[in-house]
């Protein structure tokens, strides 16, 4: 199944009413939240404009763990398996911090 290819972005009218544009542009429109404007509203927009990147950081997580697992028992992660955990993790960041703008400052902080 095909969907619209991101990434999808949030346009608001005059009167703060919320539509999802796919394609980065106007071009394509996708929907309209149609609730009442506010901060349930503006959370609804932003799960939804950011659909496309949660479905790619997650289908990159799945390929990425069947690679892992089609590798001989015992086999230890290399370098370019840590490098691509880093991306993936990045990756999957970015589309909830796109779905949730505060999700990033909810994470524990590394240790120094």
């Amino acid at each position: 199944m095909q969907h619209t290819p991101g990434p999808w972005k949030v346009d608001r009218d005059e009167r703060g009413r919320c539509f999802i544009n796919g394609d980065g542009s106007n071009k394509m429109f996708i929907c309209t939240v149609d609730a009442p404007v506010g901060p349930l509203h503006e959370a609804n927009a932003n799960m939804l404009s950011a659909a496309p990147d949660l479905f790619d950081a997650l289908r990159a997580m799945v390929e990425w763990w069947a690679y892992a697992m089609a590798k001989p028992a015992g086999a230890q992660p290399d370098a370019d398996d840590h490098k691509k955990v880093e991306q993936l993790a990045v990756q999957a960041i970015n589309a909830l911090h796109k779905a949730d703008p505060t999700y990033i400052h909810r994470l524990p902080q590394a240790a120094n």
